[in-house]
């Protein structure tokens, strides 16, 4: 059942048997800002470079960053970490005269990402650390459209996994991932890992449908349908009894 009240952006009460269908999982009780991304990494130089929390796929997320007075006015170079411990450029830019720089960014796939920004080095693809650079890291996520549902009533409702559905039971219904598969969900600078517990959705070209505890912990409830990101995280599905 679709309530029709339904990634860019908590806290929920569990009672007791909603709390044993998730608890096992680690899954938390709200969202928080996702801790993918803001957080600069430690330096080898002065320069700090910052991300939004998270990203969509294709979608175009803004770096920001300072530089220290000496490199002010100084080409800056963006550069994505490969694999193999290489470094590709991924964008360019100019801090201002007040040491200020900032510059688009957009990933063609999803994953986690480390970025560093550099001046006075490291513009070459496969150069090492230049002489002042800063770093940070991005989860980017696959996009998908999504809705939210709950019981029709106070009393709980028996989902296609076996999990008692209340008004605070955290998880999210997919058509045909295993019930207990992990999936980090992002939406407007927030973000939470809640398992699988139901088949669906059937309307709105969803792909996801959000228990109501999940929409809460994410501020998605008021929206409607929107897209989110939504990770699926590799491991074993984790228990729901």
């Amino acid at each position: 059942m679709l309530a029709c009240a339904l990634l860019a952006a908590g806290t929920v009460a569990l009672p007791a048997r909603a709390a044993a269908d998730t608890a096992t999982a680690g899954v938390p009780t709200g969202g928080t800002a996702a801790p993918s991304g803001g957080v600069p990494a430690p330096s080898t130089g002065d320069v700090v470079l910052r991300a939004s929390p998270g990203a969509l796929v294709n979608r175009t997320t803004r770096l920001r960053g300072t530089v220290p007075s000496r490199l002010r006015g100084r080409a800056v170079v963006i550069q994505l970490l490969n694999p193999n411990g290489s470094w590709t450029t991924v964008a360019r830019t100019t801090a201002d005269n007040a040491g200020n720089y900032s510059v688009p960014w957009r990933s063609r796939r999803s994953g986690r990402f480390t970025l560093r920004a550099s001046v006075g080095g490291a513009v070459q693809a496969d150069a090492g650390p230049g002489t002042d650079t800063g770093q940070t890291r991005v989860t980017v996520y696959p996009s998908a459209i999504a809705t939210w549902y709950g019981p029709r009533g106070a009393r709980a409702e028996r989902t296609a996994c076996g999990v008692s559905l209340t008004r605070t039971t955290l998880g999210v219904a997919h058509r045909t991932l295993p019930c207990g598969t992990r999936v980090e969900l992002f939406y407007r600078g927030r973000s939470i890992t809640v398992p699988v517990i139901d088949r669906g959705p059937y309307a709105n070209n969803a792909s996801w449908d959000l228990t109501l505890a999940t929409s809460n912990a994410l501020n998605f409830t008021d929206v409607g349908v929107d897209r989110i990101g939504a990770l699926v995280l590799r491991g074993r599905p984790a228990p729901l009894y």
